[in-house]
């Protein structure tokens, strides 16, 4: 901890009364040897009667007698240098209280910032959980959205019906087959359809139930995209089925005749035919189908029920040649999106 400016000459010239004093000190003790250096040499010149005598001469056990030189200090030299050894040991003594002080704030510094660590640690690994599962909630939110907007496409209105006659009041004139298909979500569908064969149960009375079928499948949706020039094309018709909506189309006519044959032929009429829809989510379905005719129906608009609904396999995508690539049947928003960013650069 930095001294206060006071205190800091107070120590500087505590310091310098030290050094002063270490000095003087040095200089008497000089003074004092070469005194007794000098006392020496005067006891040496002094007669000694002892020294005539022989060899043989008694050892003398008097005491020398010892000179020493004693220097007299000011009285005011000898209180500031008391009162200079007694400010610094204050002053030695309040460094080290603030030093012990200093160490136990240093532990307790230690101490807080472990426990904040050990904080901190803790913080991130649940606000990275709370991510974790904020991100599979949004994941699964997204998912939930995309099930109820999505296109569905089915056969049949919402009232069960799948296919009816249309008989015009003119009696030379053809009945019409008019199959349904209901776009049950809320998406438009890009939807094509088609027959592929017509059985007849092998108790008929008849070869033939006289229905021509005027919708062919013929085939499923397609799009390329051309590498040099970057043009989109289609292939196969299509047609659009909005969101909760019906799609009306007629599968086939047959002549009033015939139809009113249709029930005593025990014809076992069974329709095949497939469909295909996708959206702009990336909705993709392929099914087949077959329409089965039901001879004692209670009313013409249940004369058809559905005999077979099933998924028709969804092949991958034909690998890109060095002119064409093969995409999706439905432009998806994400594709759609690249293509805007394409156009700005």
């Amino acid at each position: 901890m930095p001294l206060r400016p006071d205190e800091r000459r107070r120590k500087e010239a505590s310091e310098a009364t030290l050094s002063a004093l270490a000095d003087l000190i040095t200089s008497l003790r000089s003074l004092d040897n070469r005194l007794e250096e000098l006392v020496r040499k005067l006891d040496a010149k002094r007669d000694d009667p002892e020294k005539e005598q022989p060899a043989t001469k008694k050892k003398d056990y008097t005491v020398q007698p010892t000179i020493r030189s004693i220097i007299e200090l000011p009285p005011s030299f000898i209180n500031n240098y008391e009162a200079g050894q007694a400010k610094t040991y204050r002053l030695q003594k309040r460094e080290a209280a603030l030093g012990r002080i200093h160490l136990r704030v240093q532990k307790r510094i230690a101490k807080y910032s472990m426990w904040t660590l050990m904080a901190v640690v803790v913080y991130a690994a649940i606000t990275f959980a709370l991510f974790l599962s904020s991100k599979e909630a949004n994941i699964l939110t997204q998912t939930a959205l995309n099930l109820s907007q999505r296109a569905h496409v089915t056969i049949g209105r919402k009232d069960g019906v799948v296919a009816d006659f249309i008989v015009p009041s003119n009696r030379k004139a053809s009945a019409e087959i008019l199959i349904y298909f209901q776009n049950s979500g809320h998406l438009p569908a890009k939807f094509t359809w088609g027959t592929d064969a017509s059985l007849l149960a092998a108790g008929g009375t008849k070869q033939s139930s006289g229905i021509t079928y005027t919708h062919p499948f013929k085939g499923f949706l397609s799009r390329t995209r051309d590498i040099k020039t970057g043009s989109i094309g289609e292939q196969g018709e299509s047609y659009t089925i909005a969101g909760d909506s019906i799609f009306v189309s007629t599968l086939g006519t047959i002549s009033q005749d015939d139809l009113a044959a249709l029930p005593a032929n025990n014809m076992g009429l069974v329709v095949l035919g497939q469909f295909e829809y996708c959206d702009e989510l990336g909705t993709h379905s392929k099914r087949m189908f077959g329409l089965r005719y039901r001879s004692n129906a209670p009313t013409s608009s249940l004369s058809f029920d559905l005999a077979q609904d099933s998924n028709w396999p969804i092949m991958p995508l034909p690998k890109a040649t060095a002119t064409t690539e093969h995409l999706e049947p439905c432009e998806t928003s994400s594709e759609r999106e690249q293509n805007k960013n394409k156009e700005t650069k």
